[in-house]
């Protein structure tokens, strides 16, 4: 089965996670397109660090581990946007899995208990009510992950609707074993902020335990609650 991935690292450049690899002066440089933030919790997003300890990582493995992770990148397919099968070199499949396990808090796998399945789910909508406090994901079925990561943003305009890579992650929730309240208030603590009348693009990727990703599934939400924003 071939993951789905946005674009591939060839030769020390390319995106990952939606970071950008590129050389500079014979380096490799780590950016992240800004993006406009919609409340103090995009201030203290860590996906850039964790993008940054992902490539210094690779450097603490021992020789041998990093041969043994050339042979599995070399059996693990990767798909790029266009279809095409593509195969990721050790280092950027151990950044890669690095990246998901560290967002997802999940234990970096052992290279001798890695599996390279792809988890999936399932689930029919998103709702979000902030009267209620409630956020429901429904008829979630997990398919073989550990934990889900959620990615929300504010929709500009409520006809133009954001992609999954414009997309801000806002933490790992078990959403299987959460109620809807229960959810609201895991995304609410991180110091996101939901606006009643605003529409939101919100994303779920499974991850399984060797930090393998499900493709992102993006789902459109209308915030209902009051019927007036001043009660």
């Amino acid at each position: 089965m071939k993951l789905q991935f946005g674009s591939i690292i060839v030769n020390g450049a390319g995106k990952i996670n939606g970071h950008q690899i590129r050389n500079f002066r014979g380096m490799p440089l780590l950016t992240r397109k800004s993006i406009p933030n919609q409340s103090n919790f995009f201030l203290n997003n860590p996906a850039k660090k964790v993008a940054t300890l992902a490539f210094k990582y690779w450097a603490t493995l021992l020789l041998s581990t990093r041969q043994d992770w050339e042979v599995i990148a070399s059996s693990v397919p990767f798909s790029d946007r266009w279809g095409n099968t593509k195969y990721l070199s050790g280092r950027d499949l151990v950044s890669y899995l690095y990246i998901n396990c560290a967002n997802a808090g999940l234990t970096f796998p052992d290279d001798k208990a890695f599996t390279s399945t792809i988890p999936s789910f399932s689930a029919n909508d998103v709702t979000i009510d902030i009267k209620d406090e409630i956020c429901t994901v429904s008829y979630f079925e997990n398919l073989g992950g550990a934990i889900q990561l959620i990615y929300i943003r504010k929709n500009p305009t409520s006809i133009r609707q954001l992609k999954a890579k414009e997309l801000v992650l806002i933490g790992a929730f078990d959403i299987s074993n959460l109620s809807a309240s229960d959810l609201y208030q895991a995304i609410t603590s991180t110091g996101y902020e939901f606006e009643q009348g605003f529409s939101y693009s919100f994303g779920i990727k499974n991850i399984s335990s060797s930090g393998m990703a499900s493709s992102m599934q993006v789902f459109q939400v209308l915030v209902s609650g009051f019927n007036n924003p001043l009660q």
